[in-house]
């Protein structure tokens, strides 16, 4: 059996048509995670639950296209090829249809989770796994105030989490710089 693509999902599936008895041979262009996985720092965001598409996300779209380093840069010329996708995207972040985003992306999230611990206990990599959680930095009260909902949501689907400040903040990211006033602790980020 040959399984093309040697990312996250590749070997995933690889790994589970060799457990079935199947013999698996993976290509890959470049090599094993050496494209789209090696620029997630091998790091699962299982608390990310939050849909991209959301309402009031389309007012940041022109910040964001004008920033070559924001979160969204698409070059103008590929903006019209890009429009009918968008578009879509756009719809898709109505409010009708977040509560069921959300809870859809939370349940693949868990169900993520679940699969990924089971094959690592499995394969016996579990002990190279690494879970010092992750750290969301704010430098305003305002800012920090303007993330609470998507908090609440995550709390909604039981992920973990605790905002710090202070001595708290600084035991867990030395060094950090003063800019930031307040964080967010999330432990079950692996």
């Amino acid at each position: 059996m040959a399984v093309i693509g040697g990312g996250i999902i590749g070997i995933c599936a690889a790994t589970l048509l060799s457990e079935a008895g199947c013999g698996v041979t993976v290509f890959d262009r470049t090599g094993i995670c050496e494209e789209t996985s090696s620029g997630n720092a091998a790091a699962f965001a299982f608390s990310d639950v939050l849909p991209l598409a959301h309402k009031g996300m389309i007012r940041h779209l022109p910040k964001w296209l004008a920033d070559p380093l924001g979160p969204l840069a698409i070059p103008p010329a590929y903006l019209p090829k890009l429009l009918p996708w968008l578009i879509r995207f756009w719809r898709a972040g109505a409010a009708k249809h977040y509560e069921t985003s959300l809870a859809t992306q939370a349940g693949m999230m868990k169900l993520a989770e679940t699969e990924w611990m089971d094959l690592l206990d499995r394969s016996g990599t579990r002990p190279m796994l690494r879970e010092d959680g992750s750290l969301e930095f704010y430098e305003s009260e305002a800012e920090f105030r303007a993330s609470l909902p998507g908090w609440a949501e995550r709390q909604r689907f039981g992920i973990g989490f605790r905002h710090v400040e202070g001595e708290e903040m600084a035991a867990l990211q030395p060094g950090l710089s003063p800019r930031f006033v307040k964080g967010t602790f999330v432990p079950g980020w692996k």
